[in-house]
């Protein structure tokens, strides 16, 4: 490959349209197999690394030349790879891994990508097609599955949510409640950095074991109730600030306003509701714009400020500040924080 090429592929984007698909299936490959945790900064011989994780030596080789093709990692002589800042990020011992979201990719999205076309022609979301469920039910019924999703979460976006809370004031809260909270990542995070706070989590039954494990291992278990249920169902009275964090997306219109005035009809007029999402702006490149293709085939959605400002309106919330962070590497995040009204 020449120098100019990687130069062409961002003036051309029909070769990233036309090539995503394989490389983001070569990047689950070289995930599931392990091979970035047997590189380093030291180039290393694939026949070494294809013996090693139990590959054919060619076929990985081919692999391994495209993505350090596009840069994810480095060749710096024939058949020999190196770990670059972006191959760093696919090892298991990464602290912003992306290791995990790349294995659900290649394991469950590219099944609902596969039905787009019948997705944009009904409208109907590809998951019901697919599962015949939404996708974080069918990830229930299966712990394999849930535990990338949580390892992949757990990893990325409690740092980017903790950098968009961290000029949040909570000197005046006792009681934090996380709904849909998952496996208590962030809650962690708030605890620590807040020690006078005590936290509740609401999760789905099948998810609650995962939070129990993680915040008795912080230290954490006597500052925590964990409840079992569903947020359409219940919401924990008691809190002072409720927080959605990258739940509020995962819903159509409908369902995320019932969800908004679940919660509105539970917190006291002194509350506070912290939103944090990737937020759609303008005409340009957005990641939110990209990610809201996988929305929509779970029946979710990225929305803009004023499309969240329209259903808190209806629910019964008026927003108070926005806050906007970028992380390095990582998607940008927004924190809204809306009151009840």
């Amino acid at each position: 490959m020449t120098v100019a090429e990687p130069q062409q592929m961002n003036q051309r984007p029909l070769f990233g349209v036309l090539t995503g698909t394989w490389l983001s299936q070569a990047g689950y490959v070289v995930c599931e197999l392990g091979v970035p945790d047997h590189l380093s900064d030291e180039p290393r011989d694939i026949e070494e690394v294809a013996a090693i994780v139990g590959a054919h030596p060619d076929a990985l080789y081919r692999v391994m030349r495209a993505l350090a093709a596009i840069g994810v990692f480095t060749e710096t002589r024939p058949r020999h790879f190196a770990l670059n800042d972006e191959g760093r990020m696919l090892r298991s011992d990464s602290p912003s891994s992306f290791k995990h979201f790349i294995l659900l990719n290649g394991m469950e999205h590219i099944k609902l990508f596969a039905e787009l076309l019948d997705n944009v022609r009904t409208g109907r979301p590809a998951s019901d097609k697919v599962y015949g469920k939404h996708l974080y039910d069918y990830l229930g019924d299966h712990p394999e599955l849930q535990d990338h999703f949580f390892a992949a979460h757990g990893r990325t976006a409690p740092r980017v949510a903790m950098r968009a809370l961290s000029e949040m004031d909570f000197s005046d809260a006792r009681t934090v409640v996380d709904l849909g909270g998952g496996d208590g990542a962030l809650l962690e995070h708030v605890l620590k950095d807040n020690p006078h706070l005590t936290g509740v989590l609401l999760d789905l039954p099948d998810t609650i074991p995962y939070a129990r494990a993680r915040l008795a291992a912080q230290g954490l278990a006597d500052r925590c109730e964990l409840v079992g249920g569903s947020f359409f169902e219940t919401i924990p009275a008691g809190g002072d600030v409720y927080v959605l964090a990258h739940c509020l997306h995962n819903w159509n219109d409908e369902k995320a306003a019932a969800l908004l005035r679940n919660i509105r009809a539970t917190m006291p007029d002194h509350g506070r509701l912290l939103i944090l999402e990737h937020l759609l702006s303008g005409q340009g490149f957005s990641l939110a714009k990209l990610i809201d293709l996988l929305m929509m085939a779970v029946d979710g959605r990225e929305r803009s400020e004023e499309e969240i400002r329209v259903l808190l309106d209806k629910s019964g919330f008026e927003i108070r500040s926005v806050r906007s962070v970028l992380f390095p590497g990582l998607p940008s995040d927004s924190v809204i924080e809306a009151v009840p009204v």
